[in-house]
């Protein structure tokens, strides 16, 4: 099918997340969608019940009830939303099903197979590596994860995802790289730029101090040890540093008792979870921002991080670690630096590096991570992954 002679393509984008959370699972799914829509794409998205849409939204938006128990939610995820598929195919007349990798979850394989029409699958992570690390004595779940993944990957149509996640596939499911497309991970320019550092600190009640930001979830999977640690030396060599915590997590308690127990409490401003266009003011307060993704998260270079060209996009110097497929590019760019997983030494040396920058050299390496977001947009990966779209469309059913 050619996107330039037929009628628009009508995508199921299915995801067990709710649309208008604050989430990164959502604003990728929301993010991608409006993207799609301007490249002649009419998404219809099928997700969970979750806060209400802000006025002027305009995504055709499908909900499927959940049950919100760990493997209830699944089952009932998998049953409700299979049913809504046949609904939104019967009304909207789907071409292809473009649905997350989530662990457990056949409703895209499901919906594909029922609305008889190709099955793409976006890798927004590795769940058999979820489960390794984080459930390492249940090797029956392992077992299951591995083997659906597998099923899924060699079933579907067309695989979607950034680089680090599609090499993984290939070297681990020996998955043909002509079934493959790489589509790395996009940021909202227009949400996050560059802003006067000094203007953001007094907006928000700051002072002009050195200041480190680190945002995200507050996980286990987030490298809290190495920040926490990493805070300590760099406050040893540096008592002035002002570190600025952006976002929510069952690891918040954790880490404000690691806080209080190594004397760091005046050193820390725990922001909590704020709505997503207020993030960008808070990063740009920074003199540099952070990521801390631990090694035991599969492989070097395959962690593709959000938050991480975020940073970029609000146009802040970035450490963070070689487990992010960016790591490198950062510091071959001159953005930042990227350290080895876990060593706190490291990543507090390659911070105060950065923030006894001069003026002038920190400014460069401003208008350099900038740069490097503006190639990483929605609109670039919107673009990619329609091609594939009509690609995939146009192998699986010649005729249309």
């Amino acid at each position: 099918m050619d996107k330039d002679t037929k009628s628009r393509l009508r995508v199921l984008q299915v995801g067990a997340v709710p649309l208008w959370s604050t989430g990164g699972d959502s604003i990728h799914t929301r993010e991608l969608a409006r993207s799609l829509s301007n490249e002649g794409i009419e998404p219809v998205v099928l997700g969970v019940p979750g806060p209400l849409p802000p006025d002027g939204a305009n995504l055709n938006y499908k909900q499927a009830a959940v049950v919100p128990y760990r493997f209830m939610r699944q089952l009932s995820w998998t049953l409700s939303g299979s049913w809504a598929a046949i609904i939104i195919n019967w009304q909207a007349k789907i071409d292809v099903v473009y649905s997350r990798m989530e662990p457990g979850i056949f409703t895209g394989f499901f919906a594909s197979r029922m609305c008889r029409v190709p099955l793409v699958v976006e890798l927004n992570g590795l769940p058999s590596e979820d489960v390794r690390l984080y459930r390492p004595s249940n090797s029956a779940l392992l077992r299951v994860t591995m083997w659906w993944e597998s099923f899924m990957y060699n079933h579907a149509s067309g695989i979607v995802g950034a680089p680090g996640y599609i090499q993984y596939i290939q070297d681990h499911y020996g998955i043909d790289e002509n079934k493959c497309r790489v589509a790395p991970l996009g940021v909202n320019h227009e949400m996050f730029i560059p802003m006067d550092r000094l203007k953001c600190l007094n907006s928000l009640g700051l002072s002009d101090v050195p200041t480190v930001v680190w945002s995200g979830q507050l996980a286990g999977w987030q490298g809290l040890d190495t920040l926490v640690s990493s805070a300590e030396l760099v406050l040893k060599q540096d008592s002035s540093v002002q570190f600025i915590i952006v976002g929510d997590g069952v690891r918040k308690p954790w880490l404000e008792g690691e806080v209080r127990k190594r004397g760091m409490v005046d050193s820390f401003m725990f922001v909590g979870m704020i709505p997503i266009e207020d993030v960008c003011a808070y990063q740009c307060c920074s003199s540099v921002c952070i990521a801390t993704f631990p090694g035991d998260r599969g492989e070097i270079g395959t962690i593709s991080s959000l938050k991480t060209l975020t940073y970029l996009a609000s146009g802040r110097p970035v450490v963070t670690t070689l487990m992010d497929e960016m790591g490198l590019l950062i510091k071959e760019a001159g953005a930042g630096d990227a350290v080895p997983p876990d060593s706190p030494e490291e990543m507090a040396e390659a911070i105060l590096k950065v923030t006894s920058k001069s003026e002038e050299e920190w400014k460069k390496m401003c208008v350099k991570a900038r740069k490097m977001a503006e190639t990483r947009t929605w609109g670039h990966k919107a673009v990619i992954i329609s091609n594939y779209l009509y690609e995939v469309v146009g192998r699986c059913r010649p005729s249309a």
